[in-house]
């Protein structure tokens, strides 16, 4: 009988011995270069790692010059100190953590793959991710300084809601994402589905810092005129205010309009009359329709005269003044002569995280969430390669060591509060001095 899983096992062992000889091509190629640049060899030392296509054990050439040390090998594989696990093989588990928990992940890569790891693997994944959206972040204000060509547009839609989460940490037990979604509108792809164009989303355990990431983003990406016209939508909860976008969009010389997020409004409608009469209710719904004020006044109005008692009252009054005092965003697109085709889809954009982040009983620290926000985006809009690989992290090793305050304190050897390496049971911790 045919044994599939030993034609696998052989499959591995033919591609880990065609990896080693690789590996040796690549040892002589590159140890001539260094050598060729004044570099002089010092030892032979192994080394464990944990690939895509299994565990290895191999040797390669430490050269010196100077007091610096260097293995070339590592270089050429990419490999950082320290670690037991290549980079593709940690993108491919930080991207696998997007779809389920830490443990299934381990699970799965044991079942597929062979290849043992643990929870702990898991999360040295996305803290690996945590780290380099750091680092794009301080690149990308080495970047901004770079000429960037911008582009023209007349319309841009901008919307923002947040995403509550549980969290462990010490005296909060929730904690809201602010989630911001940037485009141009909507394009047809296939077969009737509309796609957004030129979509850009936006996530930040801190609803300032994550504003402040739309209008860079904004400033950055598109010239605005008086011409221009941004849209903005949102459920018009804390943080998503009209006054909110409005100091947003102010930063920029266009015009502003914003809707009151049209399923948010009519849920919210809806549970409020679903209390009284079924007449109220759609005299109300028509009120919004028309867009009229007065009638949606009438109609609380004669709700007001039925009031019994004190909470009844006090639910009455909270959402009569709300709604009254918010009554303009209620317009429909087709007011201002437009189709809202583009406008209310962050329903749809958050539920890939929220199913991801929300089932379950799922409990995260805030950065922990934040990351995880970070990584489902970048996974749905397949950019997870480019934070791992991407031709920045060559340009952010350069921008280091240049001119900067942080270049300057690397060159100088300033004594900066920096963490402690130290081993213990071959598993580096930091601790701090």
């Amino acid at each position: 009988m045919f044994n599939e899983l030993d034609f696998e096992r052989e499959y591995q062992e033919k591609a880990i011995e065609q990896f080693l000889q690789k590996l040796h091509a690549i040892e002589r190629k590159v140890g001539m270069e260094v050598q060729a640049q004044g570099w002089k060899y010092v030892k032979t030392a192994q080394r464990t790692v944990i690939f895509t296509f299994g565990e290895i054990t191999f040797s390669r050439k430490c050269y010196r010059r100077d007091h610096e040390y260097r293995y070339p090998v590592d270089e050429a594989l990419g490999l950082p100190q320290y670690t037991r696990f290549s980079m593709e093989l940690l993108l491919q588990i930080a991207e696998l953590a997007t779809k389920m928990p830490y443990r299934e992940v381990a699970k799965t890569f044991n079942l597929l793959k062979g290849i043992y790891i643990t929870k702990d693997t898991v999360l040295k994944a996305v803290n690996l991710a945590s780290k380099y959206y750091k680092e794009r972040e301080e690149y990308r204000f080495y970047q901004e300084k770079q000429p960037i060509e911008k582009e023209t547009i007349s319309l841009l839609y901008i919307e923002g809601d947040g995403i509550q989460i549980k969290t462990n940490q010490k005296g909060e037990h929730r904690a809201d994402l602010a989630h911001f979604v940037i485009h141009q509108g909507c394009q047809e792809e296939y077969k009737g589905r509309n796609q957004l164009m030129d979509k850009h989303e936006i996530i930040s355990a801190n609803n300032r810092q994550a504003r402040e990431a739309v209008m860079d983003y904004v400033y950055n990406h598109y010239k605005t005129d008086e011409n221009t016209l941004i849209i903005t939508n949102s459920d018009m909860g804390n943080g998503y205010t009209p006054y909110v976008f409005k100091e947003l969009v102010a930063s920029f010389s266009c015009q502003h309009i914003h809707f009151w997020d049209r399923y948010h409004l009519n849920e919210k409608v809806k549970e409020f009359f679903k209390r009284y009469d079924p007449v109220l209710y759609e005299r109300f719904v028509h009120a919004l329709q028309v867009h009229s004020k007065k009638e949606a006044r009438l109609v609380l109005e004669t709700m007001e005269a039925m009031l019994e008692g004190e909470e009844e009252t006090a639910r009455f009054e909270k959402f009569s003044k709300k709604i009254l005092r918010e009554f303009q965003y209620t317009k429909s697109p087709k007011h201002y002569g437009f189709s809202g085709e583009g406008i209310g889809v962050m329903e749809s954009q958050q539920s890939k995280i929220a199913n991801r982040m929300k089932k379950r009983g799922m409990y995260w620290s805030v950065s922990g969430g934040e990351t995880m926000g970070k990584l489902i985006i970048d996974v749905r809009e397949d950019r997870l390669r480019e934070l791992f690989f991407g031709k920045w992290r060559e340009e952010y090793e350069k921008f280091e060591k240049m001119d900067t305050p942080r270049g300057k304190m690397k060159k100088e050897g300033a004594k900066e509060q920096q963490p402690t390496k130290i081993y213990v049971s071959g598993v580096s911790k930091w601790w701090n001095r």
